[in-house]
């Protein structure tokens, strides 16, 4: 069997990322040659940053989330990270977030990539499905911002060229032993996307064929559908049922369990420096999706108790598992925490212990909120 990690060293540090960061990567297939060689630039696909352990781009196969750590390239150069010169505010943050896991589920469009890439362009399109600069050009167009001249119809290399980013340094380096091998592992998030399409191109093909509905360009469409066509719900609770899609909130915990064992996590962190980076960078990665977890939580149930779609009801049931996943990341936060406290009242280190003391305090309302929300 052929081992992709062969001749791969370099990989991001990817708790270093911020939301709204740009990944350019070399690809080695031929498409990617081809794109690098009529654009004059050693990289041929882009992606964006969600969060520091999520990227979201757009490839053949569609348009989903993608785990940084199983981003392996051969030499330190064929990645690049770009950032906004001027930081992206926390509302801007949450925006392009928001825009782009509203495209969870849409089509690729290999026509309109290979369009991007002729000299004369349409400067616009009434196409709803993506390619990858189109994806991360538009995110930004959402939020006020223009990176390049064409968003709908552009290139890698148009956005690697953007006055709007600068280069972030140190952020590439050579790869550990372990995170190799980890990348040869079985990528959950890629089952993920395969269930994801499959029971959604089963509904796109099922309100086509059967009601001539052809509105359904990404995930979020299927409410409209099923409130416009309520004899659909047990038909589309199957689809979703049969795929798998409901247990693909247990990837975050196959990918990184040390999030969910405190002696896992101390022991891939070790020093006490490195585990209160690592507690302050997972805290502030839930920061940006706890919000929308907790209002898709309380939109579900609404939507069931008013309308009794079993899709409402196991929409509910996903995202209230996602939040008890949230639950039990804080609870190995707090006790890594009290493992650090410990540290610090053995060297007498009053200041660290005042720190790590009130962000434990945070931590523990957090974690009580959510345990009251669940149990209302």
């Amino acid at each position: 069997m052929f081992d992709s990690t062969i001749g791969k060293k370099y990989i991001m540090n990817y708790l270093d990322l911020l939301p709204g960061d740009i990944i350019l990567e070399s690809g080695k297939k031929i498409h990617s040659k081809v794109i690098q060689i009529y654009t004059k630039s050693h990289y041929s696909h882009v992606m964006i940053c969600l969060m520091s352990t999520s990227l979201f781009h757009a490839q053949s196969e569609g348009i989903f989330t993608l785990n940084p750590q199983r981003v392996l390239v051969e030499e330190e150069n064929d990645l690049k990270v770009l950032r906004p010169k001027k930081k992206l505010s926390e509302k801007e943050s949450e925006n392009i977030i928001k825009f782009l896991r509203n495209k969870v589920g849409t089509l690729y469009s290999v026509k309109e990539a290979i369009i991007s890439g002729k000299k004369i362009r349409p400067e616009s399109s009434q196409s709803q499905m993506q390619f990858c600069s189109r994806l991360v050009a538009q995110a930004y167009l959402h939020i006020g911002h223009k990176i390049v001249e064409n968003p709908n119809f552009c290139q890698p290399a148009e956005i690697e060229n953007s006055n709007f980013f600068e280069e972030v340094p140190d952020i590439i380096r050579k790869a550990r032993k372990e995170e190799i091998e980890f990348v040869s592992t079985k990528n959950f998030v890629l089952e993920n996307q395969i269930s994801t399409y499959k029971w959604l191109n089963n509904t796109r093909d099922y309100a086509k064929s059967e009601f001539g509905y052809e509105k359904i360009h990404s995930q979020n469409d299927v409410m409209n559908f099923l409130k416009e066509y309520p004899e659909a719900d047990n038909i589309v609770s199957g689809y979703i049922n049969e795929s798998g899609y409901l247990e693909n909130y247990k990837i975050e915990k196959d990918n990184n369990p040390w999030l969910f064992d405190v002696n896992l996590f101390i022991k891939k962190y070790k020093s006490s420096n490195e585990i209160l980076y690592a507690i302050n960078k997972g805290f502030e990665n839930i920061q940006y999706y706890i919000d929308r977890t907790i209002k898709n939580y309380l939109t579900a149930s609404q939507n069931f108790e008013d309308l009794k779609f079993n899709y409402f009801k196991l929409e509910e049931n996903l995202h209230k598992n996602r939040l008890d996943f949230i639950i039990k990341k804080y609870t190995t936060f707090i006790k890594a925490s009290e493992y650090v406290l410990k540290g610090t009242i053995k060297d007498k280190d009053h200041n660290s212990f005042s720190i790590v003391s009130n962000n434990m305090n945070i931590l523990n309302e957090e974690k009580n909120k959510l345990e009251e929300l669940l149990i209302e």
